[in-house]
């Protein structure tokens, strides 16, 4: 009897566990944030021949790789919540800088302070960035608040956030070796290195890459989910299909 009670807990305990494993899942998340989920990936359908042109335009890095990467930030956007929040805050942040505002910004939730990143790595030839990419980040304006200014407006234009996309992805390859890895791997590195920021050295980002952290960020208790799976998950069960032909 004691033995059947055993099995019986045991059995219990088994499934218990895996329905909490099955709650944290890529596709668990998809269930959760549907409406979002569904709603990023019409909106990527339908930027299709759009984005080929800017990566035809701006080639070395697969959009089939690269997007799937970005994918968990542009499901967890909000227009309303970015239009609403953000007003005030560009106006600290053109005034004084990252010191005073430093926020999520558009589609791709890129901050500011990523961009400014962004922009000086480019242009250093360790990171072998492009001279496309590397142009295209460079300013005419040289007076502070005018090129925050700049930023601000190209931040909140999707065309603009693909490009600092290719430079986020271009310096990733260079500086993490990521061309070594398969398909799967480099999407899952790219969404790391995105989520974690390139400043962390590689066996950081890789510890990172299994933290339930997305969407509330480390400091959440309540239930969240692998970004970097996410982005693997979307890479192999939409991504391919989405971007055939490009």
């Amino acid at each position: 009897m004691r033995n059947c009670k055993s099995s019986v807990l045991f059995a219990l305990l088994a499934l218990s566990w895996q329905a909490a494993l099955l709650a944290q899942t890529p596709k668990a998340y998809e269930t959760q944030y549907f409406e979002q989920y569904q709603e990023a990936l019409s909106f990527l359908k339908a930027k299709k021949t759009a984005l080929g042109e800017l990566f035809r335009e701006h080639p070395g890095v697969d959009l089939k790789i690269l997007l799937p990467a970005l994918f968990p930030e542009i499901v967890r956007f909000s227009e309303l919540q970015n239009k609403v929040e953000s007003y005030s805050l560009e106006v600290l942040y053109v005034r004084f800088g990252t010191a005073y505002a430093n926020f999520s910004i558009g589609r791709m939730q890129m901050k500011p302070s990523f961009a400014e990143a962004l922009e000086g790595m480019a242009q250093d030839p360790e990171y072998k960035v492009s001279p496309s990419v590397r142009k295209k980040l460079q300013y005419r304006i040289t007076e502070a608040k005018e090129v925050r200014k700049e930023r601000i407006r190209r931040l909140n234009d999707w065309d603009w956030q693909v490009i600092y996309a290719l430079a986020f992805a271009q310096i990733s390859f260079s500086k993490y070796k990521l061309a070594q890895k398969t398909g799967v791997e480099q999407v899952r590195w790219l969404a790391g290195i995105y989520n974690r920021g390139l400043q962390h050295p590689a066996e950081d980002i890789k510890k990172w890459m299994q933290k339930r952290t997305f969407p509330h960020g480390p400091a959440y208790r309540g239930e969240q989910f692998i970004y970097s799976e996410i982005a693997v998950d979307f890479y192999q069960r939409y991504a391919l299909d989405i971007f055939d032909g490009l």
